[in-house]
Order: structure tokens, then C-alpha cells, then sequence
């Protein structure tokens, strides 16, 4: 198999680098994903990145901070959209509608 494939990248003009692949592991680190024999899961320092976020957000680039590790993990988050639809209207904040935490966001936020 490892023939086929290294004549498939040759073929391809896909360079390898030495250091970076793995070939003939039970598991690998990619992108913030454990991938092995079981399936994929997070990696620890993006649960943990999702988990140390405080309850109570302070503005809406903080919002869209929490937004984009939540959405970069959201295959493993049951009822996702349900949960982040609560948190649009902060999204459209304007100088009319000032930030306005609430207990229902710490609530989604949880």
C-alpha cells in the first residue's frame, strides 16, 4: 500500500515532508483532532480553550472568539445551532444597541 501511495503523490507531484508525515501510527494529531482506531475526538487544548472561557463575555469580539472555537468544534457538539442562535443578537450589536449580557447567554455559554 505505502508503494501505491508513494507513487500516487510522485504521479501527483505531492512533496512529503520527512518530519511532518506518519506513516504506520494507531494515532495523529491533525488540526485539533485526535484521529486513531476508535474514531475522532478534540484534542485536550481545545476543550480545555473552550472550557476556560468565563461565563460572562465582555463584548462581541470576545463573543466571536468563543464563537469560532465552538463552531471549529461543532461536529461534537450536540444541538449546536440551538444553542447559538441565543447569541445573534449580540452579533448585530450597533452603536444604537449597546452589549447586553445576559443570564440566558451564561446559561447557552455553560
Amino acid at each position: 500500500h505505502l508503494e501505491i501511495f508513494s507513487d500516487a503523490c510522485h504521479r501527483e507531484v505531492l512533496v512529503l515532508s520527512e518530519k511532518k508525515a506518519t506513516i504506520a501510527v494507531n494515532k495523529i494529531e491533525f488540526l485539533g483532532i485526535l484521529i486513531d482506531e476508535t474514531g475522532i475526538e478534540l484534542q485536550d487544548h481545545i476543550v480545555e480553550k473552550i472550557r476556560n472561557f468565563p461565563d460572562v463575555l465582555k463584548d462581541k469580539k470576545h463573543l466571536q472568539s468563543f464563537l469560532g472555537v465552538v463552531n471549529f468544534a461543532g461536529i461534537f457538539i450536540k444541538d449546536l445551532a440551538k444553542y447559538r442562535k441565543d447569541f445573534r443578537p449580540l452579533l448585530k450589536e450597533t452603536e444604537s444597541s449597546k452589549w447586553k449580557w445576559e443570564e440566558i447567554h451564561t446559561q447557552r455559554l455553560r
